[in-house]
């Protein structure tokens, strides 16, 4: 807490003259090295310490792009051992928030958090907070991905038809699709057809299919009526 202090203080300085020192600009370094490392091992410890999460913001803000992937890189080292940690989701949102305007792989990235989600939903079953953040990806993609997400997302929603999680992903993926079918520059094709209606048929037989091979499940009845 005490390094936290001395760096804001020295931060405080620098943006008020304007231009950092060279002896103010080495111990500021100084100060950052040794709060990223500190947290990180606290984050280690306490996967939901906020102060140190915070701390990282603080710093992580003010650096270049490379600075916010190795955020990425922690968060998912944190989620490998509590992959029910909401701070270290909040974390990723804010870093895919904080490069969205300005990577130039952004479309990468969204697609390798869909695949962290699934993997972590294999090993951590009913994993509302990992679905959540699948379903915030959503407002990030475009049509092509929703599209692709739809298609993916099937064979692993087949086999897992008890977690109510990625059959409600579904869902948003086929509203934001919904809401999106009037964007000509972004429609692409889906089998023949990149039309709503040949997307929720598609959706309906795969549907009826389930409910024949699982009889009973209500999670597909319910899918059943939104889709209707």
């Amino acid at each position: 807490m005490t390094t936290l202090k001395q760096y804001r203080m020295c931060d405080n300085q620098s943006d008020k003259v304007g231009i950092c020192l060279p002896a103010s600009s080495s111990s500021c370094d100084h100060l950052e090295s040794m709060l990223l490392r500190h947290s990180k091992s606290l984050l280690l410890l306490s996967c939901d310490f906020l102060t140190a999460w915070n701390c990282r913001k603080l710093i992580v803000s003010k650096k270049k792009l490379s600075m916010f992937v190795d955020e990425l890189l922690l968060s998912e080292l944190v989620l490998s051992y509590s992959p029910k940690s909401e701070q270290a989701w909040n974390h990723r949102r804010w870093v895919i928030k904080s490069i969205s305007a300005n990577c130039s792989n952004f479309n990468e990235i969204l697609g390798k958090e869909s695949e962290l989600v699934e993997k972590i939903a294999e090993r951590s079953k009913m994993n509302y907070r990992a679905w959540n953040h699948r379903c915030w990806l959503i407002s990030y993609m475009t049509i092509e991905q929703v599209l692709y997400e739809l298609k993916k997302s099937r064979s692993w929603a087949a086999l897992h038809v008890a977690d109510n999680c990625c059959f409600h992903y579904r869902r948003r993926l086929l509203l934001k699709f919904m809401e999106n079918q009037n964007s000509v520059e972004e429609t692409v094709s889906y089998g023949h057809n990149a039309d709503i209606v040949q997307a929720l048929k598609d959706e309906l037989d795969w549907n009826e299919t389930l409910i024949k091979r699982y009889v009973g499940r209500e999670r597909n009845i319910a899918t059943r009526k939104f889709i209707l």
